[in-house]
């Protein structure tokens, strides 16, 4: 039980890793496997930090690895701006203010307010509603 309690204190890593890896691109430079080199080449990135962040998205089926290459899963086509159902703005979006609000859902248990609204002085829908 106490394992599992950790595995679910740090579960939030992994979505975060995934969001790093929608904002910077990776997925869809990934379209054409490569190696970390090529990749920090492309996107301009820190080759060894890189190489972290890859064998995180490895351990946890968004990319595989064969021979020095990374290339996409089936989890990680759905994260790329190509992909006619794209998961990648939704990934992005929800790192966001969204999960601010969330880190402070204790404010909305006390007081019965919008922890979003208290952190932006906006309602979360409020943007949408101006863009209509």
């Amino acid at each position: 039980m106490k394992n599992e309690l950790k595995n679910m204190f740090t579960e939030h890593w992994k979505y975060l890793a995934v969001n790093a890896a929608c904002k910077l691109n990776l997925f869809d430079a990934l379209e054409i496997p490569k190696t970390a080199n090529e990749l920090a080449n492309v996107l301009n990135l820190n080759e060894k930090n890189l190489e972290n962040l890859l064998q995180a998205l490895c351990n946890n089926d968004f990319l595989k690895c064969t021979d020095g290459n990374f290339s996409l899963t089936a989890k990680s086509e759905l994260l790329t701006d190509n992909h006619p159902d794209s998961l990648k703005y939704a990934c992005m979006n929800w790192a966001d203010e969204h999960l601010t609000a969330w880190q402070n859902l204790d404010y909305s248990i006390k007081t019965g307010k919008s922890a979003f609204e208290n952190l932006y002085q906006s309602n979360f829908f409020d943007p949408f509603r101006q863009a209509s």
